[in-house]
């Protein structure tokens, strides 16, 4: 579900102070508020704006259903916070109206919240197919990623191995500009000779730039642990660089 902030607008209305468009009136601008914090904070910030213009404001309560209704019967005059998943069919509605439609973005409601989509499929026991152009979306939804090129699969992997060793030129493209830092586990880099245990060591689960500092700071390789506190391999400014910034020499 997506969060509309929007100004509804049905009818002739004068809300700009001093507008070529509209001539001034000295009837109050009729805002309309909500029961929920967010939506009167919001409200309440664009009626000052306007009685900062030399305006009249007066905030009106309603019913999340009903304010579209007050809008188209000129009893209120805008609403700056429509919420999809509680507002979408009146909106749509007062859309098709006449209502102007101010724009929107991508935050989500609470109820998105509730229910992550890792949570989803646990409950349901499926797997979860998701399309999508964005490489970082996809990292934070999937736990494996596939890329298609002329609807040929290219490759199917986990984000790190698609990072790491994407299957040719074109999936090496695609992940260029991925967050290596974020996608990265200090166990992919390492080196598989193992260093001594010394107290400062760095578990292989661990997230390159989560460990870059603690890397960057030491004169001598650090050991990478296992979750059983053994260590596995070493990493070393070098390794930590060059996976970083893999386009430039360390």
């Amino acid at each position: 579900m997506k969060y509309v902030s929007t100004i509804a607008l049905l009818g002739v209305l004068n809300l700009t102070a001093g507008s070529a468009l509209a001539e001034d009136s000295s009837d109050p601008i009729k805002i309309v508020t909500n029961d929920w914090t967010s939506q009167v904070v919001l409200s309440n910030v664009v009626g000052q704006v306007l009685e900062s213009q030399g305006d009249h404001v007066e905030y009106k309560p309603s019913d999340a259903q009903l304010q579209f209704t007050a809008i188209a019967s000129n009893d209120m005059d805008f609403q700056v916070e429509v919420w999809e998943g509680s507002m979408a069919e009146s909106f749509d509605k007062s859309l098709k109206a006449g209502a102007i439609d101010y724009g929107s973005h991508q935050a989500v409601t609470r109820e998105d919240w509730w229910y992550p989509s890792y949570r989803l499929q646990k409950l349901l026991r499926k797997t979860i197919v998701f399309i999508t152009h964005d490489f970082d979306e996809a990292i934070r939804l999937g736990d494996r990623i596939g890329i298609m090129k002329d609807g040929r699969l290219v490759q199917l992997a986990t984000p790190e191995v698609m990072v790491s060793s994407p299957a040719d030129d074109y999936v090496r493209e695609f992940t260029r500009n991925a967050p290596r830092d974020r996608v990265l586990t200090v166990g992919s880099i390492a080196s598989p000779v193992p260093a001594p245990l010394n107290g400062v060591n760095i578990l292989a689960s661990a997230k390159i730039g989560e460990a870059a500092p603690i890397v960057l700071a030491s004169e001598k390789p650090i050991a990478v642990i296992d979750s059983a506190g053994r260590s596995i391999g070493a990493i070393d400014r070098t390794a930590m660089i060059r996976a970083l910034y893999p386009d430039e020499r360390a």
